[in-house]
């Protein structure tokens, strides 16, 4: 019979890699994958240049003719508007209306220049005030302001030829009366005193009213 099993000897020395075997067949494809998500936005490209121009496009056929329109208003041709009132007689009216001269005004949004021109004086002893102002239809002027020429004069009395003018906005188109009027000083409480107006040996007084275009903004 058989002897009892030896101990297992020791680890043999590695051999020698053999050569690499022939390459296998192609195996078959496999199934077509799920569609992958959205990428993120990318940045903003740079701007392209300018294309050329284009040709010219070929002209439209002509329209039809439209529908008359409505008749527009008659319009209105502004003409110098103005008239001139004279006297050659003498007032000595302390108070009240001198003279007043009618005018038609044509227009709703112009103003009136009004200008008076003429002797007036003051007799005095102390301190005297005299006021002269236009009125529009009875009222004084308030756009932009009243119209007025004051003579102070203390203890003499004078006669010479005087002027005021101004504008008066806001009177309505029609005829209007504007008058000359006299009166005390505002600063007088009501007082008047020996007011002249005019000259006794036929010296002129003129009253000249001007419809004028609006004034600039």
């Amino acid at each position: 019979r058989d002897g009892s099993k030896g101990d297992m000897g020791s680890k043999g020395v590695r051999g020698v890699p053999g050569e690499r075997g022939i390459s296998g067949a192609k195996g078959m494809a496999g199934t077509k994958g799920e569609p992958g998500g959205i990428g993120p936005l990318g940045p903003k490209g740079i701007a392209g240049k300018l294309g050329p121009r284009g040709f010219k496009g070929t002209l439209g056929t002509k329209g039809d003719k439209g529908e008359t329109g409505a008749r527009g208003e008659i319009g209105k041709t502004f003409h110098l508007n103005w008239k001139e009132c004279v006297w050659t007689h003498a007032d000595g009216k302390d108070s009240g209306v001198i003279q007043t001269c009618r005018f038609t005004k044509l227009v709703s949004n112009t103003a009136l220049r009004v200008v008076y021109s003429g002797v007036q004086g003051v007799q005095s002893s102390g301190a005297r005030c005299s006021r002269w102002y236009f009125v529009f239809n009875g009222r004084e002027c308030t756009t932009p302001a009243n119209i007025e020429l004051i003579v102070h004069s203390y203890d003499t009395t004078e006669y010479r030829t005087r002027q005021m003018e101004g504008y008066c906005h806001n009177v309505s188109p029609g005829v209007v009366e504007v008058a000359l009027k006299v009166g005390s000083c505002h600063r007088l409480n009501g007082n008047t005193y020996d007011a002249y107006t005019g000259w006794q040996n036929g010296s002129p007084s003129h009253i000249i009213i001007t419809e004028v275009s609006p004034p600039q903004k």
